[in-house]
């Protein structure tokens, strides 16, 4: 009778003990009325394997248990809670997982206590400030890992969960329904360690995976952010351009009084001069009109007049109407990049061999983007992107292949006999 009342407060703390680390792998206990749920529901649990443990005995209960525990916990949290039934598979074994290490480290410790008439107290004892360690332990380091693990890939969680899993089943065969560990056969004993070995394996693989993913995700963002960053100030400072233009116009009225009044007095060289001062000022500011689509006009606009400066022939064919599914900032990455490459490309050749052509079209439902600039050197492509080593280089063709892609679309870096062309298709309907 004494020993079975301390077995049954082990079964009662083991059981608690598994519930609290569930609740917080799976992220539950985030409002007063979730906890108040949880509450309620590990008080039905605790009711419903006592009534399992008095009417069946201990060893048909640890039979029944995971039938009175393990399943209706899944089910609470994936109905109740909403969460993906992986997930709350994984938290369920996860916190099985955590009960083993304060198991056995209370049954090694009571171990020399073995047959005497305190065994039994003793070992409870070991096993509750076992728990409460282990529990702070899990509730410092592991929990909020724990957490983070659940919102990866299904791929990562498999994997995650894979060791738990076998290790439960495992558990259950051999020293619940049977007692295949206890008998020693070398087969069984070694399994877990063998599997643990595989599944750890397994597991670093698709983690590094994983974080080889993410890490490549994040450049392309923060790459992308950077370059929509620089895309909306450059975009402001050629808006800025169009300001002055739309100034010039309405002091219009004042350069034809001045002009007025030259003739009146018959100064006619004087009036001349004027208008070319102000047809120059008007020209150096006014951006040409390539299309209907403003933000390509200045775009254009700003690479031509660096292209005249460097003597570079800049052949612009622009046919598209005025409105694109994709966002003013993300045509400017994508023409401002390409065409920045195109003049430090140019630079490094002589006048007469600088040469740089634009085309942008729309057929059959798609934009057609080509950019093609003459070279001093072959440019080198790897896995279907121009590399440069040149530091602060090559992430403006990232940024320009990961907005295609957003948009379905496709992207193609060439270079052949010194002449590098850009090829881009995105279709317009998605």
């Amino acid at each position: 009778m004494y020993e079975l009342i301390f077995n049954n407060l082990r079964y009662l703390l083991s059981l608690l003990f598994g519930l609290l680390p569930t609740y917080q792998i799976a992220d539950v206990l985030n409002t007063r009325r979730n906890r108040i749920t949880a509450a309620i529901f590990s008080l039905l649990v605790v009711i419903l394997q006592s009534v399992g443990y008095l009417a069946a005995g201990e060893t048909l209960g640890r039979q029944i248990y995971p039938f009175m525990v393990h399943i209706p916990l899944i089910l609470f949290l994936a109905f109740f809670f909403r969460k993906h039934w992986l997930v709350a598979l994984t938290s369920v074994l996860s916190a099985y997982f955590c009960c083993q290490p304060p198991n056995w480290v209370s049954r090694f410790l009571a171990q020399p206590f073995t047959g005497t008439p305190y065994a039994a107290m003793l070992e409870f004892l070991f096993y509750a400030v076992c728990i409460a360690l282990f529990f702070y332990i899990f509730m410092r380091f592991l929990a909020s890992a724990s957490r983070e693990l659940l919102h990866t890939s299904q791929k990562t969680l498999l994997a995650y969960m894979t060791l738990p899993l076998i290790y439960y089943v495992f558990d259950y065969a051999t020293t619940v329904y049977t007692d295949l560990l206890y008998q020693g056969n070398w087969l069984v004993v070694q399994f877990m360690p063998a599997v643990s070995c595989i599944v750890y394996f397994l597991t670093v693989t698709a983690y590094q995976h994983e974080s080889k993913k993410q890490a490549e995700m994040k450049m392309e963002r923060d790459l992308l952010a950077a370059q929509m960053n620089q895309a909306h100030i450059q975009l402001s400072s050629l808006q800025y351009i169009q300001q002055e233009t739309a100034k010039t116009r309405h002091d219009m009225r004042h350069h034809l009084s001045l002009l007025k009044g030259y003739l009146l007095e018959d100064n006619l060289a004087q009036a001349l001069k004027y208008l070319d001062e102000t047809e120059e000022s008007i020209n150096a500011i006014t951006p040409e009109k390539y299309c209907k689509n403003e933000s390509v006009n200045l775009i254009c606009s700003h690479f031509s007049a660096m292209a005249d400066k460097l003597d570079c022939r800049f052949l612009i064919d622009i046919r598209f109407p005025e409105q694109l599914p994709l966002q003013d900032t993300e045509l400017c990455v994508l023409l401002s990049n390409s065409l920045e490459n195109a003049i430090h490309a140019v630079e490094a050749l002589p006048p007469q061999e600088r040469v740089i052509a634009v085309e942008l079209k729309v057929f059959r439902d798609k934009l057609l983007i080509s950019v093609e600039n003459t070279c001093p050197y072959p440019v080198v492509i790897k896995d279907g992107l121009p590399q440069n080593t040149a530091p602060g280089h090559g992430y403006g063709v990232q940024s320009m292949a990961a907005i295609v892609h957003e948009h379905k679309g496709n992207i193609l870096f060439t270079s052949e006999q010194n002449r590098f062309k850009l090829q881009a298709v995105i279709p317009l309907s998605r």
